[in-house]
């Protein structure tokens, strides 16, 4: 049996005269008295907290019966932390309480894969390291004699790569093309993170953008475009710039180079309008 769980102690005494007193002791140490009934058949419950090997005896002045018992450990496992989303290769910490009447051993279990093991009662931690990318579960186990508790969470963590990026590394452009450059950025931070995107280098009459201010979730991704379109020819050396927090979190060079003519040419219906009303 478990310790702390109820065990039913019953019998008979033999040739009872009325109701007698039957005395219940666990290796000599009186518990509590019951009486019988008119025909001899007594019950009680008791509750051993304790754990271990005990002898049970239930005696009368006349009589006296003994019976082994093993009263074995329980184990509970719960208040598990962790934190609710992370990034490859950031340490983590996972904490949950352990309790049992005996020191239990303790397993961290992730996706199914023990990683690492203890033996320890209390708020029981392990730091470990994120390694997988996704939702991956994570489960803190308590054994104690064949006991078995655990409580679990989900960690969403997501992939560890750069803040930000772009490409291509040239522009190449003829007279009446267009280049485009593509800022990738990755918000590798524990919060939602505000950014700036912006190129400079160029007149401003010849870039536009699909976006100058980007918000993102941990672990979200967003591209910005920015759309070249040089009016005269010539080797240009613009540069994307993204900030957050007036930090600048990636900066790049982007040469561009345009040929066809020396003169400015001449724009189409399309973008006389657009220079216009935008």
């Amino acid at each position: 049996m478990r310790a702390g769980k109820s065990v039913k102690i019953s019998g008979y005494v033999d040739n009872a005269q009325g109701r007698e007193n039957v005395e219940i002791e666990m290796n000599n140490r009186e518990l509590k008295q019951v009486s019988t009934e008119p025909d001899g058949y007594y019950s009680t419950f008791i509750y051993p907290e304790r754990t271990g090997d005990f002898e049970l005896t239930a005696k009368t002045d006349q009589y006296r019966a003994t019976r082994k018992l093993t009263v074995l450990p329980t184990v509970t496992v719960g208040n598990m932390k962790t934190p609710e989303t992370v990034f490859q290769g950031d340490k983590i910490e996972v904490c949950a309480d352990a309790n049992s009447q005996k020191i239990p051993a303790v397993l961290l279990v992730v996706d199914g894969e023990i990683v690492e093991s203890t033996t320890d009662r209390g708020t029981v931690c392990f730091d470990t390291v994120a390694r997988k990318k996704g939702e991956v579960n994570y489960k803190v186990v308590g054994l104690a004699r064949g006991e078995r508790s655990s409580a679990e969470r989900e960690v969403e963590v997501h992939e560890a790569k750069p803040e930000a990026s772009s490409f291509p590394g040239q522009i190449a452009s003829v007279e009446s093309g267009r280049g485009i450059v593509k800022a990738t950025i990755y918000n590798n931070n524990d919060v939602r993170t505000k950014y700036f995107v912006g190129i400079n280098g160029l007149p401003s009459t010849w870039t536009s953008t699909t976006e100058k201010e980007v918000i993102l979730q941990p672990g979200e991704e967003r591209e910005v475009f920015f759309y070249l379109t040089p009016r005269e020819e010539g080797e240009f050396n613009p540069r994307v710039t993204i900030t957050s927090d007036s930090e600048i979190v990636h900066t790049e060079r982007v040469p561009v180079e345009v040929g066809g003519t020396k003169n400015q040419r001449k724009l189409s219906l399309y973008e006389r309008l657009k220079n216009v009303f935008l």
